[in-house]
This record gives C-alpha cells, sequence and structure tokens, in this order.
C-alpha cells in the first residue's frame, strides 16, 4: 500500500490529477479522502495513466476510453486463459475434435 503523498512524489504528480483521477472512477484507492491507501493496482494503473499522458501524450479526455479498451483486452486474456483451461481438462478425444473444429474456423476467417 502506498500513502497519497508517496504517489504524487513517485510519479511526481499533484493532487490535483489523483483527485480527478478518483472522481472519474480511474483509480479507486482504498479509505477517505484524508488518508487514502493505494494498493499495487491503484499504483500499476497511475503508472499507466502517467506513461500515456507523458510519453504517449494523449490527452487527458481520451484516457478514460485508452483504459476502458485496455481493461476489456485485459477481461478478454482472462477468459481465453480459462477457456485454454478448461480444454486442457477435456480428455483427449474431445480436445483434438475441438481442435480440429478451431482450426477450420480459423481457415474460414482468413477468407
Amino acid at each position: 500500500m502506498a500513502t497519497f503523498e508517496e504517489i504524487l512524489t513517485r510519479f511526481e504528480i499533484t493532487r490535483a490529477d489523483v483527485t480527478s483521477w478518483i472522481e472519474e472512477g480511474l483509480i479507486e484507492p482504498k479509505g477517505e479522502a484524508d488518508a487514502y491507501d493505494f494498493d499495487e493496482t491503484d499504483t500499476a494503473r497511475i503508472g499507466l495513466i502517467v506513461e500515456l499522458r507523458r510519453d504517449l501524450e494523449i490527452d487527458d479526455s481520451a484516457i478514460p476510453v485508452v483504459l476502458s479498451l485496455l481493461d476489456q483486452l485485459h477481461a478478454a486474456r482472462a477468459a481465453l486463459k480459462r477457456i485454454a483451461a478448461a480444454i486442457a481438462d477435456l480428455p483427449p478425444d474431445i480436445r483434438e475434435q475441438l481442435t480440429a473444429v478451431l482450426g477450420e474456423h480459423a481457415s474460414h476467417d482468413a477468407d
């Protein structure tokens, strides 16, 4: 967990920046406004926001859209991992059938 002051120092950002990200729902620290605690997820997300703003020069109004798309991508990857694990648990003959069907669909998608 990181404190508000630790976040401000680490990322060289202003209290107003962080407060606006909290108000927009881009980060969700624990605690009250005068004593927020930022977990690893919040800290990583703040780092991403800072990178989007500084390094990629993405406009503040576009950041929620970019974060939403990244969240959707992350959720899709997690779902695919669950599907892959479920497939791995299938009996070998069914797994082979499924692999063949998926291969057929992939070749149709390429057309």
